[in-house]
């Protein structure tokens, strides 16, 4: 996890790389005891603590490793250590940031084979995290073209062909899919896998498996077939997940969702919510068993959250419309219930109207005090090649309410100059002057009651 791109922590990008390594030198061994003196001098809000550690000089030792791990009340840390010479000392300093998530996902992005070489993930990575964008969501396990259908020639396979039951990720998608995490690591942006899909298996929505699997009967016989510790596909899924966290792991900035919106349909003694708890069970440590060091989380259904979420080796909470949209205040602190969990709140599966979506990021942001829970967007984005206009052109299947997606992005830049969460302003200029009235009209600290939409694919 060492890699040297200063844009990885955009934390420090409000200070001169040399003035801030002399001021942490000047604090000596205990920069801690100036804790907050340094988080206003070096204009990083978010800073929750510092230790370095001075020796004698041995080598060049320039290096910048980062990791997430899950903190304490609710939060999710950025560990971020410096190592580097000075005056003929070796310093080691090692910053822990608190930080939330304002994330901008198309969701297939990963299968693009961009032909005309138009580096479409690196140009569409650099337009969202102009606007603070540090999170997006990619969907592996389903039809790879779902999002591409007129051209599913551009579309990487994810698996190959063989026996359904015990076959292999193709080379070239993983290869794809680890430019993509490179692509959003330059940019300071965290990568949220989601390895399988509800739609998927129960074949709703077009949202079909991954060939060569192939699903039959209902939903609830093909979640009983598919999604199961007594699956014959167990080999297939083993095969799936050791080969995305293998090549995954070197990357910091991967988090893992086991599922999109894990439910039963219709569920009954023979297959039940308690089976699929036993499969996401196996998943997590499955991942685990590859990986000490990355966060799993999971997005469900209502009514099996609890029951899911609970699971000890998940760490943060994944939730869509109907589990926040109606009190986010509740569903912070059903997720700290479950386990001193993050909140995700994603508007992922109904309307995504621009108005709500600007009074969503800030409550998001602001729930609990702060530094307690993210928001995910679901926009629409680019296919084939790059779309220079992509930002300020509607979504064709969604109403122009919906807004372009550099509104969405401009709602997003301004809940984090307004939002009083330090977690949130911690990837800003803290001394930036605050938005106008009218921004400022959307700044709600809660979300009143309103009516969800049914869930949509995705």
């Amino acid at each position: 996890m060492t890699d040297r791109r200063p844009n990885e922590v955009p934390e420090f990008a409000h200070a001169d790389k040399a003035a801030r390594r002399r001021e942490i030198a000047a604090a000596g061994a205990k920069p801690h005891e100036h804790l907050d003196k340094l988080r206003k001098s070096l204009r990083m809000p978010g800073l929750v603590g510092i230790e370095t550690e001075a020796q004698a000089l041995v080598h060049d030792p320039e290096q910048l490793t980062i990791r997430l791990f899950a903190g304490t009340n609710q939060r999710i840390m950025k560990q971020v250590l410096e190592v580097w010479s000075e005056g003929g000392v070796y310093y080691r300093t090692r910053y822990d940031f608190g930080i939330q998530f304002t994330g901008y996902s198309g969701y297939c992005m990963s299968f693009e084979k961009d032909p005309k070489n138009t580096n479409l993930f690196g140009r569409f990575f650099d337009d969202v995290a102009s606007y603070g964008v540090n999170l997006n969501r990619a969907m592996l396990f389903l039809k790879e073209s779902y999002a591409n259908k007129e051209h599913p020639e551009n579309c990487h396979r994810l698996l190959l062909d063989g026996d359904p039951r015990n076959t292999t990720v193709n080379p070239q998608y993983l290869a794809n899919l680890d430019r993509y995490v490179t692509a959003a690591k330059a940019r300071g942006v965290v990568v949220q896998v989601c390895l399988f899909m509800h739609h998927a298996v129960a074949g709703s929505n077009e949202c079909d498996m991954p060939k060569p699997i192939i699903l039959g009967g209902t939903p609830q016989q093909r979640y009983k077939t598919f999604l199961n510790t007594a699956s014959a596909y167990l080999p297939t899924q083993g095969n799936f997940i050791d080969a995305v966290v293998r090549k995954l792991k070197p990357h910091w900035n991967v988090i893992y969702e086991i599922g999109n919106e894990l439910r039963v349909p219709q569920p009954d003694a023979g297959y039940d919510e308690t089976h699929l708890r036993a499969w996401v069970e196996w998943v997590a440590g499955r991942i685990r068993a590859n990986d000490a060091l990355h966060l799993i989380g999971t997005s469900t259904g209502s009514a099996n959250e609890s029951l899911i979420n609970s699971i000890p080796l998940l760490q943060y909470c994944a939730f869509h419309q109907d589990q926040w949209t109606q009190n986010i205040g509740a569903a912070c602190a059903r997720a700290g219930n479950y386990g001193n969990k993050h909140l995700i709140a994603a508007d992922d599966g109904g309307a995504r109207e621009l108005e709500r979506v600007r009074t969503w990021v800030r409550a998001a942001l602001d729930v609990g005090g702060g530094c307690r829970g993210s928001f995910n967007h679901k926009g629409n984005t680019m296919f084939n090649e790059y779309d220079p206009g992509w930002l300020d052109r509607y979504n064709k299947d969604a109403p122009q309410s919906w807004g372009k997606p550099r509104e969405v992005l401009e709602a997003f830049k301004a809940a984090r100059q307004n939002t009083s969460s330090p977690c949130a302003r911690a990837t800003r200029d803290p001394e930036a002057p605050t938005l106008t009235t009218e921004t400022r009209r959307h700044d709600l600290l809660s979300i009143t009651q309103q009516a969800v939409p049914p869930c949509l694919c995705g």
